[in-house]
């Protein structure tokens, strides 16, 4: 049998197949065996935190009682006799079961008095100095602190710990307090807590073993417990062999790995078959190509004609057309307006554009200007920009866009400028007439009232229709400031002030007049100070009515505030996974905008079929914390089942449905909103809204509620098909 080059090519390829997929296997096996052995790792970590958590929380919760014994004895003027030492410690012994027995410490350190004494009568009259304890009685009279010492075996048996605390009145030294504190009862709710996979060790900060076993297996995890000023050393180890590699697993990887290899090998023993028809089939097709290259080089000599009338083209258009490669290097710099600004076509290729352009400034069509450099980093980034730039006197249009292929990449930027110079020069002349003709207007206003330095009224123009509706001269002589809203009157004083103390001053403002009905609108005016014009004499008061406006400003202004909530709330919804976080957002955001005093999210559990209470916000009490209710049930229930709105203007005059709290009467709610929350045609909850007054919300009120319904209903049902999700995986 005579071998080819390409059968031996075949062969070589199949080996190497095969030592690769096998090699492929061997690391899939060692990563899951590292994987279950990192598992096991992070699991002693995590149980030697609770541990740690569980023994620093219980036992330094019971050596705080050193803390109040010593805030009793310091309390009085003078240290309470034994009788009221023993009263307070049995008071003591009701909170702190742990607590074995309360001694007192007189200056000389020595113990003089110990509650229960029964059980403790040879610790009576004990010398501290003399005892192994004296460093820590030491240690809490310097620092004048709460001291702990090593865990010891007491004279009853348990082992304890003893917190000790140093009475100080100003700098008098009165003595300590002292109280022995069990810590087997801990120990051991801390060992079984643990159940049967794992044990500990403990050491107190000499290294000593006070708990456990002498020795654990492999691979142990350290931890500090800090109990008050001591440390001790925690060490959790497995109590058996820990978890091995699954069998299964294994086989899985080795027989499914092989199986997948073998597979790949036959698709490449194919592969080859037709690699062999493949060769003829390109030898057919390269005369085919030969033909192609020809017409293709006729095609790229006629392209290069169309450049070059192309570049004729730019020569003498008014344009200024730059290129670059993606480092922001000059790869195209064409057309005749790089004559106003002192360079010549193509005289900048092979630079720099931050460098070249990067101090200049853009002035974006929002009226925003950046520089040079922020708006090249921008564009290479991928944002379209234009905006107005000046250079040597010439002022440019400019836009640029970057270039990308057909991946998506960002291979350069392109950039197209057009002189604006004379447009610009004539839009300023334009700006300026505008200007001009804008004061005139504005000294011009609809109607004219002249007021002396003192505020009385001297002249008011003659209308049809006057701005406040009293009849002309109505306050001829009197005090115009009389008219203002109590609000604005300061204010406006001021600038009074201003104008009278500054001739020729003017000054714009706005504030509210009350008009003859009663009502009070809104005036913009303008006032300059003609005193010193003998034929005036006086403040010229230009003013106009622009209540109109001001409602609609604050209409649009609460309808954008609503947009910002609306949005931040839909960020919420497609950032967080966390229904309650998301809920959190929508009732405070809500309560503020709807101006309502409390709110309740009752969320339906279809299982159930009940309605239960989620987050509230506004409440006094805990009136509806508890909330159970089935379709139908109360106004809520009736909201959900119907799918539709209920309204009661007034709680009171419909009887209690809120019987469900006995507390619900000391919120003193007047006025509900029971809001369904629907998703998918699907009942999600009921948005509860309380007043404590009556009210009869207008329509734009009653929209942007439901919307804040309808974005909890998304909200929770986001929530739902995420923990689906979880389930399933």
């Amino acid at each position: 049998m005579i071998f080819t080059s390409l059968d031996w090519k075949r062969l070589a390829s199949s080996l190497l197949i095969t030592a690769i997929g096998l090699i492929a296997l061997a690391l899939t096996d060692r990563y899951y065996r590292g994987s279950v052995s990192q598992a096991n790792a992070q699991e002693l970590q995590r149980t030697a935190a609770n541990v740690q958590d569980e023994l620093s929380q219980n036992i330094n919760a019971q050596i705080t009682v050193a803390e109040d014994l010593q805030a009793f004895m310091l309390a009085p003027t003078s240290l309470p006799d034994y009788e009221t030492f023993d009263r307070f410690a049995e008071l003591l012994l009701d909170h702190y079961p742990q607590a074995l027995a309360f001694q007192y410490v007189d200056p000389d350190l020595i113990i003089r008095h110990i509650h229960p004494l029964e059980g403790n009568e040879s610790a009576l009259d004990l010398d501290l100095t003399t005892r192994p304890a004296a460093p820590f009685v030491e240690k809490a009279i310097r620092e004048r602190r709460l001291t702990v010492n090593n865990p010891t075996v007491t004279v009853q048996g348990p082992l304890a710990v003893i917190p000790r605390a140093p009475l100080y009145r100003g700098d008098e030294f009165l003595g300590l307090v002292q109280v022995v504190v069990e810590i087997d009862p801990l120990l051991e709710d801390a060992t079984q807590s643990l159940g049967e996979r794992f044990q500990f060790q403990l050491r107190d900060a000499t290294g000593a073993l006070f708990w456990g076993p002498e020795t654990l297996g492999d691979g142990t995890v350290n931890a500090i417990i800090p109990v008050g000023d001591n440390r001790w050393t925690l060490t959790i180890g497995w109590r058996n062999a820990p978890p091995v590699p699954d069998p299964f697993v294994l086989v899985l990887i080795w027989g499914g790995g092989g199986a997948l290899l073998l597979s790949l090998l036959f698709i490449l023993n194919r592969a080859w078959a037709r690699t062999e028809w493949l060769r003829q089939a390109v030898a057919d097709r390269t005369e085919a190509l030969e033909a192609e290259v020809t017409q293709r080089r006729q095609t790229e000599a006629r392209l290069r004609e169309s450049e070059a009338h192309l570049q004729a083209i730019l020569n003498s258009a008014p344009i200024v057309i730059i290129a670059t490669d993606k480092h922001g290097t000059f790869t195209l710099s064409e057309g005749t307006g790089l004559k106003r600004t002192g360079l010549k076509p193509g005289q900048v290729v092979g630079q720099s554009a931050f460098d070249l352009y990067g101090s200049l400034k853009i002035i974006l069509p929002d009226g925003n200007s950046i520089s040079g450099e922020e708006l090249l980093a921008r564009v290479f980034a991928g944002e379209t920009l234009s905006g107005i730039t000046e250079l040597n006197g010439t002022f440019f249009d400019n836009r640029f866009a970057p270039i990308i292929d057909g991946n998506g990449l960002i291979k350069g930027m392109v950039g197209v400028s057009i002189d604006i110079t004379e447009r610009r020069q004539a839009e300023e002349a334009f700006q300026s007439a505008e200007s001009r003709f804008r004061t005139l207007v504005e000294n011009s206003s609809d109607e004219i009232s002249i007021i002396t330095a003192d505020g009385r009224l001297l002249y008011e123009s003659p209308t049809n229709n006057p701005t406040l509706g009293y009849p002309r001269d109505a306050f001829r002589e009197q005090n115009i400031f009389q008219l203002l809203h109590p609000d604005d009157l300061e204010r406006v004083q001021t600038l009074f002030g201003q104008l009278i103390r500054e001739p020729n001053l003017q000054i714009r403002d706005q504030f509210r007049l009350r008009h003859q009905t009663g009502a009070w609108i809104w005036v913009e005016a303008v006032g300059t100070n003609l005193i010193a014009e003998s034929s005036v004499g006086g403040i010229v008061i230009n003013y106009h009515d622009i209540t109109s406006r001001k409602l609609a400003e604050n209409k649009t202004r609460q309808q954008l505030d609503r947009m910002t909530i609306l949005r931040k709330i839909d960020q919420a919804i497609a950032g967080s996974m966390d229904l309650h976080s998301v809920l959190e957002i929508i009732l405070s955001n809500g309560l503020d905008e709807l101006r309502v005093d409390a709110a309740v999210i009752l969320l339906y559990d279809p299982v159930e079929q009940i309605l239960k209470f989620e987050l509230g916000a506004g409440m006094h009490t805990e009136a509806l914390k508890f909330t159970h209710l089935k379709l139908g049930d109360g106004y809520a229930g009736r909201a959900a089942q119907a799918m539709k709105t209920v309204h009661i203007p007034q709680l009171q005059a419909h009887g209690n449905e809120f019987q469900r709290s006995p507390d619900f009467p000391m919120e003193g709610f007047e006025s509900y909103f029971g809001v369904p929350l629907i998703a998918k045609g699907e009942i999600k909850g009921v948005l509860e809204i309380f007043r404590r007054a009556p009210s009869e919300p207008e329509q734009d009120w009653l929209d942007f509620l439901e919307t804040l319904a309808g974005q909890a209903a998304i909200a929770i049902d986001n929530a739902e098909l995420f923990e689906s999700l979880q389930r399933a995986n």
